[in-house]
């Protein structure tokens, strides 16, 4: 497994945050926690991930979670934009059978640990979904998406509930 430094953008977020990159052709997803929260996170860890999306003409938001440990507390998001480059990377890696690899970050890396991808059948799905569409949304067209979407399901709680169903909604 290739070593690499935190994500510089999720350094920039506070707690709690989630941030998908690609590199060195392996996945990894960055959380945000304070050494405390990675403290309380028992040492085998059960990954579970879920994709949520939505049909919002022209831009396809796509919601990213990851519960850790089975516990509610412990569920994170990054939301992909897959008119952008990097996110559009992040997707199509999600479409194929490689592990992923979470970061559990403060500082630095302070754990890894590397899951199969429940979700690739889905991501697959999605990417072949968005590839027909790229180049036909604006990044503002994106954000208020995600708007439309955080005010529909306000807390993580209930985006894990709703991308527990593979239907790309309409928004």
């Amino acid at each position: 497994m290739t070593q690499m430094a935190p994500c510089a953008a999720v350094l920039r977020k506070p707690y709690g945050c989630m941030v998908a990159q690609t590199a060195n052709s392996e996945l990894t997803l960055d959380v945000r926690l304070s050494q405390w929260d990675i403290g309380l996170l028992p040492r085998t860890c059960d990954v579970e991930l879920r994709l949520a999306a939505w049909d919002a003409q022209p831009v396809f938001p796509i919601a990213l979670l990851v519960r850790l440990g089975r516990n509610p507390m412990a569920t994170y998001q990054a939301w992909i934009n897959a008119g952008d480059e990097d996110h559009y990377k992040v997707l199509k890696h999600l479409g194929s059978r490689q592990d992923i690899i979470i970061r559990l970050v403060d500082e630095d890396v302070r754990r890894k640990i590397r899951t199969t991808n429940q979700i690739y059948r889905r991501a697959l799905i999605l990417y072949r979904c968005v590839s027909s569409r790229l180049g036909d949304w604006t990044v503002e067209d994106y954000e208020q998406s995600v708007r439309r979407v955080d005010a529909l399901y306000p807390t993580l709680e209930e985006l894990w509930r709703e991308a527990k169903t593979d239907e790309i909604r309409k928004l």
